[in-house]
């Protein structure tokens, strides 16, 4: 339910819409056709100041209607009709602005926002602002002891049709397509001109090419006349011409040969890898701008590397004896872990 609070001065039958601080005048709420209301009328007791409407006259009322309409024919219906029995008179407290009001407030639902006499009225105009509003107040007799008119409020129509919009396809392509499409591939042409023949344009391209068109790969149309869209050709393009440039030297070619052996002189030399052993610890490798005929070890002098080296037991080491008994580098780690083992034994005994 939509709340609607406003401000009316009192003080004569028809009242006048105000600000919250009846300092100024303001205009009526707007409801909307189909939402249920509770309008929140506060009401002053003059034009003077912000005094409140006094609440033991209207608390003594045991019975109140409110109405709403747009002309006042005693021989038409409604148009919109509060919940008589659910209005209610009371005092509230509110702070605006930093200062604190004490007010005068009617509560008046209505929930049927939708009547026929409303629909009638709107029709197929955006709104209306010409529909009024009375507050009546009954005693015990069902005597009229209270009439407030207030003028002005408006209703909203809402927005109808007969059914669902028709949707329109999309002008661009899903993903799924998109990819479909690159991976199809595409087909060119080529031409000398921007020419719209199709004898103007060929499939391999020449040297004087400047132009090419494209479409998907797979399309069978053939272009024979007409425009080359009808066939799914593009528009033509312009080719990227640089500026011709002079003749490059000609390139050198290199020849590579490998070598392996089993010492850095070249001992055990070979050139076939299939014959490589685990001893052949000794790279070489040769260039040459022109194809020999015959390698020899000779041709590979100071080019040896050795890629693999030897196991731990045959390493030497350059401080035998000085550290270590041993010669060699497993020798020496041998010889490491006695004096840690030593070591274990002496911090466990201390």
């Amino acid at each position: 339910m939509q709340t609607l609070t406003f401000y009316v001065n009192a003080e004569s039958t028809l009242g006048a819409i105000r600000d919250y601080a009846n300092a100024q005048n303001s205009v009526a709420p707007t409801l909307t056709r189909g939402v249920s209301a509770c309008l929140k009328m506060r009401v002053f007791a003059n034009a003077d100041n912000a005094d409140p409407y006094p609440l033991a006259a209207l608390t003594s009322i045991p019975a109140w209607q409110f109405v709403m309409d747009d002309d006042f024919d005693s021989t038409s219906n409604y148009i919109l009709v509060a919940e008589h029995g659910e209005i209610s008179v009371q005092s509230v407290t509110e702070t605006i602005n930093e200062v604190e009001y004490t007010f005068t407030e009617f509560t008046i639902p209505i929930r049927n926002m939708n009547t026929e006499e409303l629909n009638t009225l709107l029709g197929t105009l955006e709104s209306v602002a010409t529909l009024n509003g009375e507050l009546v107040g009954f005693d015990e007799g069902g005597n009229e002891v209270f009439v407030l008119q207030v003028k002005g409020f408006t209703v909203r129509n809402r927005i109808s049709s007969t059914g669902n919009p028709t949707e329109i396809q999309s002008e661009y392509l899903t993903e799924a397509q998109v990819r479909a499409l690159c991976a199809a591939g595409l087909e060119l042409i080529f031409s000398e001109t921007q020419s719209e023949l199709s004898q103007d344009w060929h499939e391999v391209q020449t040297e004087t090419d400047r132009y090419f068109r494209i479409r998907l790969q797979g399309d069978s149309r053939k272009w024979t006349s007409g425009a080359a869209a009808d066939a799914g050709w593009s528009d033509p393009f312009g080719m990227i011409a640089g500026a011709k440039g002079d003749p490059g030297e000609d390139a050198t070619t290199w020849y590579t040969h490998v070598a392996f052996a089993t010492a850095g002189d070249g001992t055990g030399f070979i050139l076939d890898a299939t014959e490589w052993t685990e001893n052949h610890k000794y790279i070489a490798l040769l260039t040459t701008t022109e194809p020999a005929e015959t390698i020899v070890q000779e041709d590979f002098a100071g080019l040896w590397i050795k890629f693999i080296i030897d196991s731990a037991a045959n390493i030497k080491i350059a401080d035998s004896g000085a550290y270590f008994a041993g010669e060699t580098v497993e020798a020496a780690l041998q010889e490491l872990g006695g004096i840690l083992v030593g070591m274990e034994e002496l911090l466990k005994e201390i």
